[in-house]
């Protein structure tokens, strides 16, 4: 097992930074997972690690070792792509006992670590087939016994599951995470999906245009984004949005206006409302804080009207698409919620659930109760200066 540390690394394809100042701390044994649209940086992050890429500025850490100029065989990590790169002329044996043989380990415990493996992977029967007798999933568990039999201190995988249809995907996901639990190897993990993400992780670094936004437990991100996009980025559906403006009520007691409605907020809200620069903040609201007014609880004190324009069922539940004004607000409806499209819903949601952000820097201005994620990055406030260092230290990829 091994811990990692970024510090101040970036990337450059000629003047654009892939990667702007990443520094990151991965701790022995967790399971971390870079996530984030495609061009944000995660994959470069991944290969930055692996060695096949190498920094323009900045360090990679493995343990005590700095591992920024070391080739990656010399790395002691096994990594796992979305292609599964298995040997089609050899069977599944001969493809988990492959990178053993070619680095002339002991071939009398060979066997032995091959039966292993496969029984961890449920392979056994199948050590005796080719890669094109195999379904896609038992592919992607012989890619990852390639990996496995090595036994390195590092697991890097770059969206390995991402060829595979939906259900083996959220098989695939639960052997991970059981072969994580079972084996404690760090682990880093490249995906663009938030699901696989907020699932797998214990922590989770979210990136865009090169940068790393937020880093934390999937439960910080979701309760306490550190900025809009971490905030729409994290959760299905993805979070509302509006705009308000932030006034006083008869009585004093601070409130948002927006969606023709006037809603009070809480006291702590009020106090770190008040403290922004904004009269008039981004407001968010997850659709699963929306509600069916027919069964809201009595803390859903701000109520809605609207039209829902579009219902996607989905047994248990549904999600509509409904229109309050001019804005269209997504709402998670219960299976007992039997609306139509183009019918009137009544909604009502509790202030409490509100986020809110800067309009302008799109940073959260209100940080919700309960621990929050590392967010807020320093590199955030220069995400596109580069750093002034002497060429001398300037990493140039040979």
């Amino acid at each position: 097992m091994a811990s990692v540390r970024f510090e101040g690394v970036w990337k450059l394809f000629g003047d654009l930074p892939a990667v702007a100042g990443l520094d990151l701390d991965i701790d022995d044994g967790e399971f971390v997972v870079f996530v984030g649209p495609s061009g944000c940086g995660k994959t470069t992050s991944l290969r930055l690690l692996a060695g096949l890429e190498r920094p323009s500025y900045g360090s990679i850490w493995i343990d005590n070792d700095d591992v920024t100029r070391l080739p990656p065989g010399k790395r002691d990590i096994a990594m796992v792509f979305q292609s599964y790169a298995l040997y089609p002329n050899m069977t599944v044996e001969r493809n988990l006992a492959f990178g053993p043989t070619v680095r002339r380990e002991d071939k009398r415990e060979l066997p032995s670590r091959v039966h292993q493996v496969a029984s961890v992977l449920g392979l056994e029967l199948l050590l005796d087939r080719k890669p094109a007798e195999l379904s896609g999933g038992q592919r992607q568990r012989v890619a990852l016994g390639r990996a496995l039999i090595r036994q390195p201190r590092l697991f890097l995988m770059d969206e390995p599951l991402s060829n595979l249809d939906a259900a083996l995907r959220v098989q695939m996901r639960e052997e991970l995470v059981r072969l994580h639990q079972l084996l404690s190897v760090t682990t880093v993990y490249v995906t663009h999906d938030q699901v696989e993400a907020m699932t797998m992780g214990d922590r989770v670094a979210v990136m865009n245009g090169g940068q790393l936004l937020q880093v934390g437990t999937p439960d910080e991100l979701f309760e306490n984004p550190g900025d809009l996009f971490v905030a729409t980025f994290v959760g299905t559906p993805k979070m509302n949005t509006f705009s308000a403006e932030l006034t006083s009520d008869r009585d004093g007691s601070t409130a948002i206006r927006s969606l023709g409605i006037s809603v009070p907020v809480t006291d702590w809200q009020a106090a770190q409302l008040l403290q922004g620069r904004t009269q008039t903040p981004v407001v968010g609201l997850r659709p699963s804080d929306l509600h069916w007014e027919a069964e809201a609880s009595p803390e859903c004190k701000a109520h809605l009207k609207g039209v829902c324009s579009m219902i996607e069922r989905l047994g248990a539940e549904s999600f509509a698409s409904v229109t309050i004004g001019d804005v269209v607000m997504k709402a998670r409806l219960p299976r007992a919620c039997r609306v139509n499209a183009d019918e009137p819903i009544d909604l009502a949601f509790d202030p409490a659930d509100l986020y809110f952000f800067d309009p302008q820097l799109g940073k959260a201005i209100v940080e919700r109760p309960g621990a929050a994620g590392q967010k807020n990055q320093e590199l955030q406030q220069n995400a596109t200066a580069i750093p002034d260092i002497a060429p001398s230290r300037r990493m140039v990829n040979q």
